[in-house]
């Protein structure tokens, strides 16, 4: 019935009610429908909204919700763990979900787009203690530095954080200066992990002003293509690349077929003493080989997908490129919170050296759009 759009009840979402069907079930109940509530589903839309574009984290956006006096479905104040259910639930998306199966999509139930969706679970994702890969999310946005998550260092890899320090000296007419000052510090150097050549520390406002005035210069280039240029280029760019890998694939493919049949003739002729591979030897490589063949051909089948549905990738390149374009728009305005949000998302990676020097990485799916 999920697989039908058909709804099948069960706990109703938050964003969502339930109203009569005025149809019945066998034993003569009537039967209910899933709608959207209107006076939940702008919640809905705010803690997505409030996780990607300033974020916030699930214990913070908890703690607005309940300051709003806002409840749950069973008259309870919001938990974390009820945030993390609803950014994770792709049902607003506009599904009926049931285990592992997914509804065909269902336009009168979305709440929230496929984009803003997939965002926060990058960003969760990123966030969470379980992932000790680099991420270039900030865990939350409440510290006064435009950096979080994105820095490190560049002499030992370590990630970078933020701190407060008071500097203070007495002035010459004996009255006190005293002022709190960010800066950034390297956490293998602070706690004496391992070794680091690096700075012991780096003045936050120094590498924050570098930093904006490279993205500003990003952002005033990606005002200036055109949409038809820089989309109609990267998407040439995108299939030249996978029709490369496909010529290169099927080439590789044609090889462990050819290394297959060998093998294959190589067992009569071991059989009878012919060979200088045993039986056993012949057997393993075949089976390896299979196995690289399954894999190959598994590879070759998702790029044809690909190639096939190229629209849908076109479809990915004009989102990255509407969101870059729209950060162009909204990065003066923005408060700190959103400004650190925008570079979390626009640049994967900011390497500092000894002498305030900057390596900038940004991410690959908005790279693409400044390299020409």
């Amino acid at each position: 019935m999920t697989e039908k759009g058909i709804y099948t009840s069960g706990v109703t979402p938050f964003g969502y009610m339930t109203v009569p069907g005025k149809r019945f079930n066998k034993r003569g109940k009537e039967l209910v429908y899933l709608v959207i509530d209107p006076s939940e589903a702008p919640i809905v839309q705010m803690i997505f909204d409030k996780s990607v574009r300033e974020g916030y984290g699930s214990h913070r956006l908890a703690s607005l919700l309940n300051s709003m006096e806002i409840k749950t479905h069973n008259g309870s104040g919001f938990q974390c763990n009820t945030i993390n259910r609803i950014l994770k639930n792709r049902a607003y998306c506009g599904y009926y979900i049931s285990g592992n199966i997914v509804s065909p999509h269902l336009p009168h139930l979305q709440i929230i787009d496929e984009d803003t969706f997939d965002q926060a679970q990058i960003i969760n994702g990123q966030r969470s203690e379980k992932n000790e890969e680099k991420t270039q999310m900030a865990r939350n946005t409440k510290g006064k530095t435009l950096l979080s998550g994105n820095i490190y260092c560049a002499h030992c890899g370590s990630h970078m954080i933020a701190t407060s320090y008071v500097d203070s000296h007495v002035r010459a007419d004996g009255s006190k200066y005293e002022v709190r000052k960010q800066r950034y510090i390297c956490c293998n150097k602070s706690r004496h992990r391992g070794v680091c050549e690096g700075q012991s520390a780096y003045v936050s406002d120094r590498i924050d002003g570098a930093v904006d005035m490279i993205v500003r210069e990003y952002l005033s280039h990606i005002k200036t293509t055109a949409k038809s240029v820089a989309l109609e280029k990267r998407y040439q760019n995108e299939i030249a690349e996978m029709k490369l890998q496909q010529r290169e694939v099927e080439q590789e493919n044609r090889k462990l077929k050819d290394r297959l049949s060998q093998l294959s003739a190589e067992i009569s002729k071991s059989l009878t003493g012919e060979s200088k591979f045993t039986p056993d030897m012949l057997s393993m490589a075949i089976e390896n080989t299979q196995a690289e063949l399954q894999k190959s051909e598994e590879m070759l089948v998702q790029l044809n997908f690909s190639l096939n549905n190229s629209q849908g990738a076109m479809k990915k390149l004009d989102h990255y490129y509407e969101q870059f374009r729209s950060w162009a728009e909204e990065f003066e305005d923005a408060d700190l919170p959103e400004r650190k949000m925008i570079i979390c998302q626009l640049i994967r990676e900011i390497r500092v050296s000894r002498g305030y020097g900057l390596d900038v990485v940004l991410d690959l799916n908005y790279e693409q759009f400044l390299a020409s």
